[in-house]
């Protein structure tokens, strides 16, 4: 075949003929494709503007304070203290672990080990040793029921043990 026999054949009727419904069904598709993006961006504007108002917070100058953050955990380990289920308080047993971690992190002492630690360096740190012990039981076997009244009393010594450390 010469390049003229090939040109004839592409520029023929038949085969503008034959491909016809293709194009037809593709140009549909392309439409279908546009208008369901045209869709999903509309019905994106929220995550638009919830990621251009974390886009502005990133560059903002807003202040983080620890101490507030510090605050904020142990405020939701007391809201969850007058539900009295047992899901709850495993719940905060392991908050309450969390929140010593940071306490921890906050008081350059996260680089020790909690046998490293004693009265000196945190005060009740055998009632929080007990508290991280239970999170580490929960944790290996979720099935095992807690001691509402004794979780409820290491949390009265535990907030003991945050406002001696001066956290709030």
């Amino acid at each position: 075949m010469t390049i003229q026999e090939i040109n004839t054949f592409l520029t023929s009727s038949e085969l503008s003929n034959f491909l016809f419904p293709l194009k037809v069904v593709f140009i549909l598709l392309s439409l279908i494709m546009i208008f369901l993006i045209v869709y999903y961006l509309y019905k994106q504007n929220l995550l638009l503007g919830e990621t251009k108002r974390k886009f502005m917070n990133f560059f903002s100058s807003q202040e983080f304070s620890v101490q507030k953050d510090l605050l904020g955990q142990w405020k939701e380990i007391k809201a969850l203290i007058p539900k009295e289920d047992q899901i709850s308080y495993k719940l905060i047993i392991n908050k309450a672990t969390n929140l010593f971690y940071d306490v921890l992190e906050n008081s350059n002492l996260s680089n020790k080990s909690l046998d490293d630690l004693d009265g000196r360096h945190i005060p009740n740190i055998e009632i929080i040793k007990e508290i991280v012990d239970l999170s580490i039981k929960a944790k290996e076997d979720p099935s095992n029921d807690v001691d509402i009244a004794k979780i409820k009393q290491l949390m009265s010594s535990f907030e003991e043990t945050l406002q001696k450390l001066h956290l709030f």
